[in-house]
């Protein structure tokens, strides 16, 4: 949803601030084609799921976990998703590795926590 000229992004409904974003073709109510941004984290996240589903602990792989980690906005928690796919991320294999990466993930975005 735009507010005030800002460019939201599809996803995460964020503002869009960066050079080259996603461009993503969606089909609006009265059946027109429009074109929305989307980071490039976003959309990766549409495709390859948060990092609970890519380890395959979220509901839909049998696991117990939601797809995103707890407590994040939707944009840091496709951020981590995105590091974690290529690679970038911690293996999280304890709550102490998860903490410290969660707290540099929110140290980026500005500390702007909450779901």
């Amino acid at each position: 949803m735009n507010t005030g000229g800002e460019i939201r992004c599809l996803h995460c409904d964020e503002p869009v601030t960066e050079v080259a974003p996603e461009r993503v073709n969606v089909i609006s109510k009265n059946g027109l084609l429009a074109v929305r941004l989307v980071h490039k984290e976003c959309r990766l996240r549409q495709v390859v799921g948060g990092v609970n589903h890519q380890r395959g602990t979220c509901t839909c792989c049998g696991g117990k976990d939601d797809p995103d980690p707890p407590g994040l906005s939707r944009h840091m928690a496709a951020y981590m998703a995105s590091d974690y796919w290529h690679g970038r991320g911690l293996p999280l294999i304890n709550e102490q590795d998860t903490w410290y990466y969660l707290r540099g993930i929110k140290k980026l975005f500005g500390n702007k926590g909450g779901a």
